[in-house]
């Protein structure tokens, strides 16, 4: 009888050691996905912290930029009432253009009467709430740029930008 118990226990030893190593197995499979992972990613985290690799990155893409400015026209600052009907607010900006060529330049300058004009136009017919953020102040960029863009015949604005804005 102790022969049949012997027998029945030495499997279920035997089992339980395979078991073992296929754990043993998976545990260290993980470890290793792990341990690569980490590396991977601190190499990842390195490279991108490097400063000279961002420092030529950054130097290449400014040359890309500077090479693509193109004449640029500041207008005086414009002082403006907002269309707010309750309250009186103010509106003060400055803001120049990027231009596509020289010849836009000429024209803005010969028509700076009507450019001033249209957008103080335009300037005057905007509420607070509706140049107050940022999504506003992009909006109001475009609106600019169109409008003058159709008074022009020998090219076009590039950019607009606001170098100062201050509403009171």
């Amino acid at each position: 009888m102790k022969e049949v118990e012997n027998k029945e226990i030495k499997p279920l030893k035997q089992s339980v050691k395979g078991g073992g190593r296929i754990r043993g197995l998976i545990v260290a499979l993980v470890i290793l996905i792990l341990a690569s992972t980490v590396i991977f990613a601190g190499f990842k985290f390195l490279k991108a912290r490097d400063p000279s690799a961002a420092a030529e990155g950054e130097k290449g893409s400014q040359k890309a930029k500077a090479d693509n400015v193109g004449p640029v026209l500041s207008l005086d600052p414009f002082i403006a009432n907002l269309a707010d009907n309750n309250e009186n607010k103010y509106l003060k900006i400055t803001i120049e253009m990027e231009l596509e060529k020289e010849e836009v330049l000429r024209e803005l300058e010969k028509r700076s009467g009507q450019i001033r004009d249209t957008i103080l136009t335009l300037l005057t017919s905007k509420t607070f709430d509706e140049i107050k953020d940022v999504p506003g102040k992009f909006k109001l960029r475009e609106q600019i740029a169109k409008r003058i863009n159709t008074l022009l015949n020998s090219g076009k604005i590039r950019q607009v930008y606001f170098t100062e804005f201050v509403i009171q």
